[in-house]
């Protein structure tokens, strides 16, 4: 039989390192509210990144609800409108002037929903100050050439910082 000494040493190092990687667990976890309602990290990120005035932040959360609410309007429209497109495919014969229609339909719908955000956007952009927008402008294009890949036209302010470059295409 092992050593009871030598396990007893064993059985305390163990429980250290638990209670290590319980508090290391504890000290680094993330805020609660970005556990409990992800989809408003983006928000605090802004407010934090571009330093938001207490009145700017009331403009800006009162503006992403309203453009929340808007959105999930023509984003239940999207959903019926594919629905209907893609159950035509469910009949013998299905109707290609109502495919098309049905088509435009969604076309229209995106582009609404394109116009909102661009608007949305705008909105933002005229609450915050010079400083202010230059950094929203920097993230915004952070964040559009992350999520399309496709570089960005030159900027037509020569105030305003360039367009960070896009990155390589892989099939190239």
């Amino acid at each position: 039989m092992a050593n009871p000494k030598f396990l007893k040493i064993v059985i305390l190092i163990l429980i250290c390192l638990n209670l290590g990687t319980l508090t290391f667990i504890w000290v680094n976890r993330l805020p609660h509210i970005e556990l409990l309602q992800p989809q408003r990290a983006p928000g605090l990120f802004l407010k934090k990144a571009l330093h938001l005035t207490p009145q700017q932040q009331e403009q800006f959360f009162r503006m992403r609800k309203q453009h929340h609410r808007q959105l999930m309007v023509f984003q239940e429209r999207n959903r019926d409108l594919h629905r209907r497109f893609f159950d035509l495919l469910l009949e013998p014969n299905p109707d290609s002037v109502m495919m098309m229609h049905l088509a435009d339909s969604i076309a229209i719908n995106q582009k609404t929903l394109d116009t909102l955000t661009y608007q949305h956007f705008l909105s933002m952009k005229r609450i915050l100050n010079k400083k202010q927008q230059k950094k929203f402008q920097e993230i915004f294009f952070k964040v559009f050439v992350t999520i399309t890949s496709q570089p960005l036209p030159p900027t037509p302010d020569p105030e305003l910082p360039p367009h960070p470059p896009a990155p390589p295409n892989p099939s190239d």
